[in-house]
């Protein structure tokens, strides 16, 4: 996405990776992303369904925002502002921990 590749691409992409995983019989969770604002609004709103649709599609468990509570958090973020510390982790690792245990239930 920063990048700004195309979403279709990038679902394209996400789709082939979910067939292959769900052939082995490996147990998904689609920890997804949202676009920036920057990007434009008819970027976001087409990257933005990427994750929600594919969840559907192949009625996966979706975490929505895997930065949740991380993105934009200057105290949980790198000096680069874009990728998450040490602490970020643990809050991505917090979050996370619900869908792994729906996921064990599954």
């Amino acid at each position: 996405m920063l990048r700004g590749i195309d979403s279709d691409e990038i679902k394209g992409n996400l789709n082939q990776i979910i067939i292959k995983i769900k052939n082995k019989n490996i147990p998904i969770i689609l920890a997804g992303f949202i676009s920036p604002e920057s990007y434009g609004k008819n970027y976001k709103e087409k990257f933005d369904n990427i994750y929600p649709a594919l969840a559907k599609e192949h009625n996966l468990i979706l975490m929505p925002f895997l930065l949740q509570d991380v993105a934009l958090n200057p105290k949980l973020n790198l000096e680069d502002g874009k990728h998450p510390n040490r602490e970020g982790v643990k809050v991505m690792a917090k979050n996370l921990s619900p869908y792994i245990i729906k996921q064990l239930k599954k």
